[in-house]
């Protein structure tokens, strides 16, 4: 490759994607060549090896969250608007929609969400912030995971003094 005066050197590239609202919302499969993201309301599913693309739609408002079950059968994802959030669990490999399930969870726009599972795949938690510059205000909810069906457990209000960005279930030995 040889370059003159003001000129700029040729390479092929190709747009993959466009991500946006500045938000990071992904996860990485646990045992395949797989990534699982949002853009907006719409997941993404791409699996790295066969450069192929998978397009779940089901969300009306932008999703905060996205999680893989336990048995890595599942692709989680939760939106939320100022009456609440829905939960869609997917069949990530047929690229349907499981169940959708209303989740009264705030009545204020949430700016954070995180979830996760235990190793069960029976239990999931939920945290969720409303403003994470300034610490404090969260709150993490208990939900049973039965087939594709959620009950809330419990939750729990706290106050920190910095933000708090992930959870897990700390395993037992």
């Amino acid at each position: 490759m040889t370059l003159g005066h003001n000129t700029l050197p040729q390479e092929d590239f190709r747009l993959m994607d466009i991500v946006g609202g500045g938000r990071s919302v992904s996860v990485l499969h646990p045992s395949q060549p797989i990534v699982a993201y949002a853009v907006g309301c719409v997941v993404i599913v791409y699996d790295l090896y066969n450069d192929s693309k998978t397009y779940l739609n089901g969300h009306q408002y932008e999703i905060k969250a996205i999680a893989f079950s336990t048995s890595e059968e599942s692709l989680y994802t939760l939106d939320n608007d100022p009456t609440g959030s829905k939960l869609i669990i997917w069949d990530w490999q047929q690229g349907t929609s499981r169940s959708q399930v209303e989740l009264p969870i705030a009545g204020i726009q949430i700016d954070h969400f995180k979830i996760c599972f235990d190793k069960t795949g029976s239990l999931m938690m939920i945290l969720e912030s409303s403003n994470l510059e300034i610490g404090g205000g969260y709150q993490v909810s208990l939900w049973n995971c039965m087939k594709n069906e959620v009950e809330i457990v419990s939750t729990m209000n706290l106050e920190l003094q910095c933000p708090c960005l992930d959870i897990s279930f700390l395993p037992r030995t």
